[in-house]
């Protein structure tokens, strides 16, 4: 069911025989999702390709996270992936604070857009400022920067604009709360009805800054 705008899994059956979670396609299309891709599954020993969509966000024990999902069946259904999610930390609250899009296919789909994801060199390079000033950056929040294994990090090339930081980025992800990285891209790069349809970043590469703050803001509280 849904529950202030997210897909709450609290009392979901679990079944380990999908990888992702499953949900209907009524309500894919209910929470216009994005169709990603496809992905094979095994119903009764007969192999059939269904769709992917993504980003879901999902609500459980009382905060939220993303994850991919397949469209099947009739009813909503957790899968392996946001399973070892949830119970990564021991069922703690604090798992689902730590969920990232971990399945493959939404995690690249985001960073694939609009230029691509940057190394800190590629990233410094195309701004024209040092390794550290990257680095300054990412710890002060006024830049996106997805982990990439333990020590490194890849930077979305949309957040650079005519040489520079695109203007508002900052103030905007201050604005999204604690909302984790990929979490902020999925904001920046999702249509919004309040926006005629237009994404975050569009709004803010036209230099309405002011209409996205307080949009970012509520879709942060809502978290």
């Amino acid at each position: 069911m849904k529950m202030l705008g997210l897909l709450d899994l609290s009392d979901c059956p679990i079944d380990d025989k999908y990888s992702h979670l499953a949900i209907p396609a009524e309500l894919a299309a209910q929470m216009k999702l994005t169709v990603l891709g496809t992905r094979m599954i095994d119903l009764d020993g007969k192999k059939m390709h269904v769709p992917y969509v993504g980003p879901v966000e999902f609500y459980f024990a009382g905060r939220a996270g993303f994850c991919g999902a397949i469209v099947t069946g009739d009813r909503v259904v957790v899968g392996r992936i946001p399973r070892l999610d949830i119970e990564a930390c021991g069922n703690q609250l604090c798992a689902i604070e730590e969920v990232r899009l971990r399945s493959i296919g939404v995690e690249e789909e985001l960073l694939a857009e609009e230029g691509g994801a940057l190394s800190a060199h590629q990233f410094a390079k195309a701004l024209g400022v040092s390794l550290s000033s990257v680095q300054k950056f990412r710890e002060h929040r006024t830049i996106i920067a997805v982990p990439n294994g333990v020590r490194t990090f890849r930077y979305p090339a949309w957040q650079i604009h005519n040489r520079r930081i695109l203007p508002g980025l900052a103030e905007t992800i201050k604005a999204l709360g604690d909302l984790e990285p990929l979490g902020i891209c999925t904001y920046f790069l999702t249509p919004a009805e309040a926006f005629d349809d237009k994404r975050p970043l569009d709004l803010l590469r036209a230099g309405n800054v002011e209409k996205v703050i307080p949009h970012a803001r509520h879709h942060g509280d809502r978290r």
